[in-house]
């Protein structure tokens, strides 16, 4: 089991988001980590895939734009 997959199955508990979620929750995360900044052109390029730049950025869009945190579970995890 690597970081990834820890982190994912330690949120899985919390947020209850499925796992494609969870999987872009998860690789942003991770991007952050390296790019230390949150800026969503540069976590694109600090995205472990095989997809093109442009699609992890629009998959970012995407995530932010559909996804509804609720910070109940938030501080739950906290």
């Amino acid at each position: 089991m690597d970081l990834s997959d820890g982190l994912r199955d330690s949120l899985k508990a919390y947020l209850g988001w499925g796992k494609p979620r969870l999987d872009c929750f998860v690789s942003m995360l991770l991007a952050l980590l390296n790019a230390r900044q949150m800026n969503l052109s540069l976590l694109a390029v600090h995205i472990d895939s095989d997809t093109e730049i442009a699609s992890r950025y629009r998959r970012m869009q995407r995530f932010f734009s559909q996804v509804f945190f609720d910070y109940n579970d938030i501080a739950h995890l906290i």
